[in-house]
Parts: structure tokens; sequence; C-alpha cells
């Protein structure tokens, strides 16, 4: 990844897999968030045009999903991290094996 998007990719992809994570809890598996354009780059913290840039990038590798609906006149970008419910796994259970809870 690091060769590809270089380390501001890197951040980039981090800040991502944050954002939709503080919406994961124990009732709700969804892996995907939606925001404006213009709410996605302040929560980055990047300029739109950027954002939508690595968005289409990430797209692109298969490492996320872009849906846009723009049907209720304020347009809402739905971006999903298929394989985040499966990183959170894996973390619980490596944090698990290292403090000693099985």
């Amino acid at each position: 990844m690091k060769a590809v998007f270089g380390l501001e990719g890197i951040g980039f992809w981090w800040t991502l897999l944050e954002i939709i994570a503080l919406q994961m809890d124990g009732a709700n598996q969804k892996y995907e968030a939606s925001y404006s354009l213009s709410q996605w780059a302040m929560k980055i913290g990047c300029h739109h045009h950027k954002v939508s840039v690595f968005f289409k990038k990430f797209e692109t590798a298969g490492l996320l999903t872009m849906a846009y609906d723009g049907s209720n006149g304020v347009g809402k970008l739905t971006i999903g991290v298929p394989n985040l419910v499966k990183y959170r796994d894996e973390y619980s259970k490596k944090k698990a094996l290292k403090h000693g809870v099985t």
C-alpha cells in the first residue's frame, strides 16, 4: 500500500477506517458511512478534491465501495469497507491474546 499510495494514502486509509469504525458497536455491524463530500473532507482533514481522488484510487484497488445518492437534493456519498469487520475481529483476537483473555 505504501508503494502505491505513499504515506499520505496510508494516513488517509487509517483515518477513513476510524471514521467508519466509530459507528460500529456490538449491535451495529455496518461497515459503511454516509456523508456529503464536504463532510467527508472535514472529517478526514483534506480538501474535497483530494478526498475524491483517494476514494477513487481505493475503490479501484478493491479496498472500498462507493455509492452516491443525490435523490434528496443533498448528495450523500456512502463509503463501505467490507473487510472492516474482519480487521476489527482480528484486532480483538490479538488484543485478547496479548492480555491473556480468551
